[in-house]
């Protein structure tokens, strides 16, 4: 028997504390554990130990028995409730989110006028490919083929007419069609000729098409971040449930309201040519901008509610977004800095002179569009110039794959080895900084450790394919049954898994602790 050492009451020898009074009995550094079983027991409803039916006090966790009703039944213990994410718990958030969502919008509309009024007129003359110089053929065919959004726009809206032609005409794109860009839409085109007397319709050609310009998809995440940060003001964020729960609801009203506006976008317009009639129709893939803006959206303001005060006891993978998310924006922030003066300083360079010239591009889309460039080049990505009008001269040149110089290609060998010094500065930065952050996983354990190196790389990655999808062009066109395919950019496949391989042999050498 052990007897209290304040009211003198005897209590078994395995007794942590007294039955009586819930005094501790023994140093809480030599706490004793229950091995044998009571006869006439009850249950602790904290702890589960078996308990003598007159104790007062659990004698292993010192919880007290008084405050419960003389009838609570303490053979079982009490159910501990877990947190379920309920559909009732979306009410709240979702109503909360509608403001912010329109906000959002009249944000990204006033940054695409803006936008909209820094372009200059289209400087492509609507010449043939193919009478300029032979060097100069795929410059002339990337910027006819990003100006082909805004010719078909002035078809579909009837500017074409109006102001003559597109050599006579700034963008005939509108705020809203930036918004779509921004959200990696497609634009679907359909072209088809009426005739009067036969009173038939014949489809003449039909096309999609992304203009792959980055600058328009950051656009749009920086209207999302600025909200986010607003809109993480007024949200409670507690627990993981929360963030949860207010991510997918705004996301979810911000993702149906851009599929909404996608739907009244749609355009068309008939050229009248005597007895025949050009019908051209403009409309952008709705389900596409639904999935895409809701990926953008959930991701942002899951990576902004990561960081709100209040939201305590993280998992590794809530402080795996916020660990990646810093060093990714310290890698886009340097290269986008070394990009500028790449762009201010060397604008002969073939990479400049690429896209110079389009209806779309500005300096600052510029800086962008060679930013992904170089972080693509730094991660031994392929730049790929696929066009069917050169079938036989299709252009490749990596870091570790160069193209042999050619009557058509010698300009984008000669402006890609020009960027090569660049490229690999940019993977020594990409290095350090991921190590530096993946530091902080020294700290944890040995399971968590290895789960939050992976999500770290994995969103990583992830960002880095969004970016390289974004910054790339892709042309499809059925013209009479007959297909043609034009991709101007780089594989986001191939920068995902490089980045994630390399992601994850930094922040592992980051994350081990070496003993001194």
């Amino acid at each position: 028997m052990i007897y209290c050492t304040k009211c003198g009451s005897p209590n078994p020898d395995e007794a942590n504390y007294c039955q009586k009074d819930g005094y501790s009995l023994h140093n809480p550094t030599n706490l004793l554990k229950l091995t044998t079983k009571l006869t006439n027991y009850m249950q602790c409803h904290h702890c589960g130990t078996e308990q003598l039916n007159e104790a007062q006090y659990c004698y292993v966790c010192g919880e007290s028995f008084e405050k419960l009703s003389s009838n609570h039944e303490y053979d079982k213990p009490l159910p501990i409730q877990s947190k379920k994410i309920k559909v009732r718990s979306f009410k709240r958030p979702l109503i909360l989110a509608v403001p912010f969502v329109i906000l959002c919008i009249l944000f990204l509309y006033v940054f695409s006028s803006a936008t909209i009024n820094l372009l200059e007129k289209s400087q492509y003359t609507n010449q043939n490919i193919y009478d300029v110089e032979e060097n100069q053929q795929h410059f002339q065919s990337y910027r006819y083929l990003i100006d082909n959004l805004n010719h078909i726009k002035a078809e579909a809206t009837g500017m074409w007419n109006q102001q003559g032609g597109p050599s006579r005409m700034h963008s005939a794109l509108s705020p809203i069609d930036l918004m779509m860009i921004g959200h990696l839409g497609k634009v679907n085109v359909s072209i088809s000729e009426e005739f009067e007397a036969r009173e038939e319709q014949s489809l003449l050609h039909e096309f999609t098409m992304r203009p792959g310009l980055a600058f328009y998809f950051l656009m749009a995440s920086f209207s999302l971040f600025l909200v986010s940060m607003l809109y993480a003001f007024r949200a409670k964020v507690s627990d993981e449930k929360d963030w949860i729960v207010h991510t997918i609801s705004f996301s979810t009203v911000y993702s149906l309201s851009i599929w909404l506006i996608s739907l009244f976008s749609r355009q068309s317009n008939i050229m009248d040519h005597g007895s025949v009639s050009q019908i051209t129709s403009y409309a952008y893939g709705s389900m596409g901008l639904l999935i895409k803006s809701f990926i953008m959206s959930f991701i942002i303001m899951l990576i902004v509610l990561s960081f709100k005060k209040g939201f305590t006891n993280q998992s590794s993978f809530a402080k795996s977004i916020k660990k990646a998310s810093l060093a990714l924006m310290t890698i886009l922030l340097t290269i986008i800095i070394l990009s500028t003066l790449i762009v201010t300083g060397i604008q002969d360079m073939s990479p400049y002179q690429l896209i110079l010239g389009a209806a779309l591009v500005t300096g600052v889309v510029l800086i962008v569009q060679l930013a992904i460039y170089l972080v693509n080049l730094s991660l031994f990505n392929t730049f790929e110039f696929k066009s069917m009008m050169f079938n036989d001269e299709q252009f490749k040149y990596s870091l570790l794959q160069r193209s042999e110089p050619h009557l058509y290609t010698d300009l984008l060998v000669q402006g890609f080895e020009n960027l090569q010094s660049y490229a690999w500065v940019i993977l020594g930065i990409m290095i350090l900084v991921l190590y530096m952050f993946s530091r902080s996983f020294r700290k944890l354990s040995s399971r968590e450790k290895w789960v939050s190196i992976l999500q770290y790389s994995l969103i990583i990655s992830v960002t880095l394919a969004g970016l390289t999808y974004a910054a790339s062009l892709s042309f499809d066109v059925l013209y009479q049954e007959t297909d043609e395919q034009y991709f101007i950019g780089f594989s986001s496949i191939f920068v995902f898994l490089s980045s994630l391989i390399i992601s994850l042999i930094i922040s592992t050498i980051g994350a081990i602790k070496v003993r001194e």
